[in-house]
């Protein structure tokens, strides 16, 4: 998240640059010390707001029980702000990123200007001066970030709520999000690229170097411990179902699908700062191309991170006409039908406490 924050960054860096300079320009210290006090402050209201604190547990699981209907959209105007914010969403930070992005093409950045700027003016100023510059440029930066992280997160927020609606269309075989949720995340989503590459790999290898070089099981393997079994099948050649799982190459694969457009921007940068003088040229030209696969690596982990059996589940809870709880006897009674409550309360703790990001050691 951090790291897609940054690089988004890169299109504004100019204007965050300009700032900076400008907080070193303001020529009244009392203004500078009237600026830190309302940063710190914005900071922490950001910090602060949404946390709740409770003193009873009977309230922690009030809240709780009352947190899952903020998914739900009851009324029509709920409808249309949800619909609202995610024409926003796409809007500005979707199809706006990326024209300013395609805009921004030949723009150029020197450092050395800004950077010799910035050293007149830490010499022009007294320590505790530019210890107040420095502490105002700190907060700006960390004020920026987390007010970028709190409306994305509150973005998906309107996302989920409208997904937890829509998944309950999934009795229409041909509903057009049915549809796309089983072709995305079965299809083009990176997860299942990384699977089927693995899958290619392990196949080439087993026709080609395996099949050559197989190695027969000893006659006491059925009464070797689970450990020599282990060290038997990851000997060389090891099995062809393992030959991903050692040395973890299926990590690598996946790190380098999801991150190799980083690694190619930081090179680009690091070419532009040696070989032009300090001065950002080609990474402009990258920005809107590496958009568009950054914005697919994240719909690939969100969709991969859905549990479409706990979405139907709560999805039948916020939209049904008469709901009960029977903690005595761990019931939920869905329009009048029973259901586990336990089965509720682990949909709670393993996947919508963690951002609806399901729970790999759960399943």
């Amino acid at each position: 998240m951090i790291t897609y924050i940054i690089l988004n960054s890169f299109l504004f860096l100019k204007l965050i640059l300009f700032i900076l300079v400008k907080i070193f320009l303001i020529p009244n210290l009392f203004s500078k010390y009237l600026l830190l006090i309302i940063f710190s402050l914005a900071l922490y209201l950001c910090y602060l707001y949404p946390r709740k604190r409770f003193h009873k547990l009977s309230q922690l699981r009030a809240y709780r029980r009352n947190l899952l209907f903020k998914y739900a959209l009851m009324h029509p105007w709920e409808h249309i702000y949800n619909l609202f914010i995610l024409f926003v969403y796409l809007g500005i930070f979707i199809i706006g990123l990326f024209y300013l992005r395609y805009l921004n093409i030949q723009k150029t950045l020197d450092f050395k200007h800004y950077y010799s700027l910035i050293i007149k003016l830490i010499q022009e100023y007294t320590w505790d001066e530019n210890v107040i510059n420095c502490l105002l440029i700190l907060l700006v930066i960390v004020l920026y970030i987390t007010i970028i992280y709190k409306m994305t997160q509150y973005f998906k927020l309107h996302i989920i709520r409208r997904h937890i609606y829509l998944i309950g269309k999934f009795e229409d075989q041909q509903h057009w999000y049915k549809i796309f949720i089983e072709k995305f995340i079965g299809g083009i989503n990176i997860h299942r690229v990384v699977y089927n590459i693995e899958c290619k790999i392990e196949n080439l290898y087993r026709k080609y170097y395996f099949s050559k070089q197989f190695k027969p099981k000893p006659s006491n393997y059925e009464v070797l411990s689970q450990k020599e079994r282990d060290n038997f099948l990851l000997s060389r050649p090891v099995q062809p179902g393992l030959f991903m799982y050692k040395y973890n190459k299926g990590l690598i694969l996946h790190h380098i699908l999801t991150k190799w457009h980083y690694a190619l921007l930081v090179f680009v940068i690091c070419y532009d700062l040696r070989y032009h003088n300090w001065v950002i040229i080609h990474v402009f030209y990258l920005l809107p191309w590496t958009f568009f696969y950054e914005l697919y690596i994240r719909m690939s982990h969100f969709f991969h991170g859905l549990w479409t059996s706990f979405d139907e589940a709560l999805h039948l809870m916020l939209y049904c006409r008469r709901l009960e709880v029977i903690e005595e006897e761990n019931i939920l009674i869905i329009d009048g039908e029973e259901h586990d409550l336990s089965y509720y309360q682990n949909m709670y703790k393993y996947y919508i406490a963690r951002g609806f990001v399901k729970d790999p050691e759960y399943i």
